[in-house]
């Protein structure tokens, strides 16, 4: 399982100094030592004391995140990231149009009649590289197969029963020749997503997913999106 999407969780991928906050946590254990030794805290000590109970809540909390799931209903619903996908889409449309796709799917550790997540909708927040943000409520795409990008209606809320079929989520669109991509929403389909307010121009932005639903703990994926511009790619990585 890949560590969580927390500012703690990133600076503990990027520096080296989450080892030292980790055995920071024993600076208490070494105070009570000196205090049994002593029977007297300067106001130092004491400040040690507390910056090391801190440190060790951090790291505990961080580290427990991911087995977090294992507390509750065993049949709770769990959404997992499955991957994702990009391509044009195919016959159907006025002009061809380039997607990206997030494909999810309901995983509960002990599948019921209860596992099945209920009211799942999607915030997506795009942070492109020209400093701009964009937020809107994501579109789940349905009715096309399974095995590809294809759909044939859009939803924002939906039910995902627990099984391992995908569940389609439309980020970005773009026509092929023209350099600007769009978030797609709902509201603009009969558009090909086109909306001046939703423009992505090319370079590589960031892009954040919250899930929430019925009986669904809360769950972010986090994305790096490439606009390529005209003739070129439109993709999407997991980060």
């Amino acid at each position: 399982m890949s560590p969580p999407k927390t500012i703690p969780g990133l600076f503990k991928q990027a520096f080296d100094w989450w080892r030292f906050l980790a055995a920071f946590g024993v600076v208490p254990t070494i105070v009570v030592i000196i205090t049994i030794l002593r029977s007297v805290l300067t106001p130092i000590e004491l400040a040690f004391c507390a910056l090391g109970i801190l440190a060790y809540w951090i790291v505990l909390v961080v580290e427990l995140t991911p087995y977090l799931d294992a507390i509750g209903p065993r049949d709770r619903p769990r959404i997992e990231f499955m991957r994702t996908a990009d391509g044009t889409l195919p016959g159907g449309w006025s002009i061809p149009v380039m997607v990206t796709e997030v494909w999810f799917r309901n995983a509960p550790r002990v599948p019921t009649e209860h596992s099945e997540a209920k009211s799942v909708t999607a915030s997506v927040i795009i942070d492109r590289s020209d400093g701009g943000r964009l937020e809107f409520i994501g579109s789940w795409l349905l009715g096309g197969r399974p095995t590809n990008i294809g759909f044939a209606d859009i939803a924002t809320e939906v039910d995902l029963p627990p099984n391992e079929l995908p569940a389609k989520l439309g980020i970005a669109a773009r026509r092929p020749h023209e350099d600007d991509a769009y978030g797609m929403l709902a509201d603009t389909i009969h558009r090909e997503f086109q909306h001046p307010d939703y423009a992505i121009g090319r370079g590589e932005h960031r892009v954040t997913v919250t899930l929430t639903g019925i009986r669904l703990r809360r769950r972010q994926f986090n994305f790096a999106l490439l606009n390529e511009g005209s003739r070129g790619a439109l993709r999407l990585t997991a980060l």
